[in-house]
């Protein structure tokens, strides 16, 4: 590999290769996600912040239907490896379904209400935070609501 000689030097002279910088990884931008994935030990944290404007960046897990059976939002968890609480994602209304897939990431922007418990399919009681969108992008597909 051919350095260019220091301004000081005279040129074809041989200079020894510079140590290079050790990289490191880059530090994580902290996200807000976090505040949402807790364990449910602090759903109660997060139920104090009922009626908050959130923003905060997710990964559709599986959707959920209305009583009428009409997809009306979906199941999201963190888009890291680390997050195991789910919260639920109501969509704005216009929301395309058919542009949104399970495993997409999404952009979330809309107002916590706070924490529901209900029962899941094996009949066992969960509790998760409930989102209500005012506006998304699926940043997989491009789609945007409103």
């Amino acid at each position: 590999m051919y350095q260019q000689p220091p301004p000081d030097q005279p040129p074809n002279t041989y200079y020894p290769p510079q140590s290079q910088p050790t990289l490191q990884p880059p530090k994580r931008r902290r996200r807000l996600w976090p505040m949402l994935a807790i364990i449910v030990g602090i759903l109660a944290l997060l139920d104090a912040a009922k009626g908050a404007n959130v923003f905060f960046t997710c990964k559709i897990s599986s959707f959920v239907k209305d009583d009428s059976g009409n997809t009306a939002g979906a199941n999201v968890n963190g888009t890291d490896t680390t997050t195991f609480a789910v919260v639920q994602v109501g969509f704005p209304a216009g929301t395309d379904i058919g542009k949104i897939n399970a495993g997409d990431t999404l952009e979330v922007w809309g107002t916590d209400q706070g924490v529901f418990s209900g029962q899941n399919a094996l009949g066992g009681t969960v509790q998760e935070v409930g989102v209500s969108a005012a506006y998304l992008v699926d940043v997989t597909t491009g789609y945007g609501v409103p």
